[in-house]
């Protein structure tokens, strides 16, 4: 299936174990990251348990804020929030 990812998440009620956030325009975040509803919806999808993934670019001091920004919303939707860097730009985020 291929659709918007918030027309998705708006149109769909199932549960989902795994979550992976991979939302780019070229190599620029998504602005969706930036929206807490979205940010809600996931959670709301995801599984008693379930793993919730964001890839996300860090290249800017703008795209640092977005980071914190992301990882201060997802811990006050998740116990547990942890990131990882790689290859200096790419940050993994894993919420649970």
């Amino acid at each position: 299936m291929c659709s918007d990812a918030a027309d998705f998440l708006s149109q769909d009620h199932s549960k989902f174990d795994i979550i992976l956030v991979d939302l780019f325009k070229e190599l620029n975040n998504s602005t969706l990251l930036k929206n807490p509803k979205f940010l809600k919806s996931i959670k709301i999808h995801s599984a008693v348990g379930g793993l919730v993934i964001f890839n996300t670019i860090s290249r800017s001091e703008t795209e640092n804020k977005l980071l914190s920004t992301l990882i201060i919303e997802l811990g006050m939707l998740y116990k547990n929030v942890t990131t990882e860097v790689y290859q200096d730009i790419n940050n993994i985020i894993v919420a649970k």
